[in-house]
């Protein structure tokens, strides 16, 4: 039986339907490409984010070193590292400044130091701080010696006994002191914790134990004022 012949309205209909269809189509391939557009351009930020982070990384290593004798902190990462908190422990107490360090450990006498406080400090790549520093220059040991002499008159306070000593007695007392130091806070779990944060707020922690090498996390947790190392 022949089909019977479309009508004028029934030709527009399907007509319109076709339109709808490829209408739809098109709509749903222009989503497809926003999104495609979007996931690339998320990409690219992401890979801009990390070459700027690849720019600005910190990364300190805190250890011992024998010459010159002290405590170091060296920033090996190749952007500011900016010291956030620090923490020295001994036995797993923390302790506020070196002098109750030094007692702790059972270091007895004046123990002479120099060096920079670290609470706030930024290192900038590449740098080497003598955090405690055992070692006096010449220069340094006559300073030194001078505000021992001047605590006479009532200017300052007495520093130390160890001035009356030569500066080659008074050297070789500082690295016998040092050993000291380092041979005791073996045994009494001296540790210290610092941590530092880039230029963009992305913070890890350094630790270090004495006789051990320093380790890194990703993670700085939160330090009571009362548990931070004031030096």
């Amino acid at each position: 039986m022949p089909e019977s012949p479309q009508t004028p309205d029934e030709k527009i209909s399907m007509a319109t339907r076709r339109g709808i269809r490829w209408d739809a189509l098109a709509a749903i391939i222009a989503a497809l490409i926003g999104l495609l557009a979007l996931c690339v351009s998320g990409y690219t930020a992401y890979i801009e984010r990390q070459q700027v982070r690849a720019q600005v990384w910190p990364h300190l290593d805190i250890g011992a070193s024998t010459f010159p004798p002290s405590i170091v902190v060296k920033n090996q990462g190749v952007g500011p590292a900016i010291v956030r908190s620090v923490e020295v422990l001994v036995n797993g107490k923390p302790q506020p400044d070196w002098a109750h360090v030094f007692a702790t450990v059972g270091m007895r006498g004046d123990i002479d130091t120099q060096g920079p406080p670290m609470g706030g400090y930024v290192l900038t790549p590449g740098q080497i701080a003598n955090w405690v520093n055992f070692e006096f220059t010449r220069d340094q040991y006559q300073s030194f010696k001078d505000a021992a002499k001047a605590s006479s008159t009532g200017k300052v306070q007495p520093v130390s006994s160890a001035p009356v000593m030569s500066y080659e007695s008074f050297a070789g007392r500082q690295r016998v002191l040092f050993n000291q130091f380092l041979n005791n806070a073996k045994h009494t779990r001296f540790q210290v914790r610092i941590c530092y944060c880039s230029t963009l707020g992305e913070c890890s922690l350094a630790t270090w134990a004495a006789g051990h090498r320093a380790q890194q996390a990703k993670e700085c947790k939160a330090v009571p004022a009362t548990d931070q190392f004031r030096e």
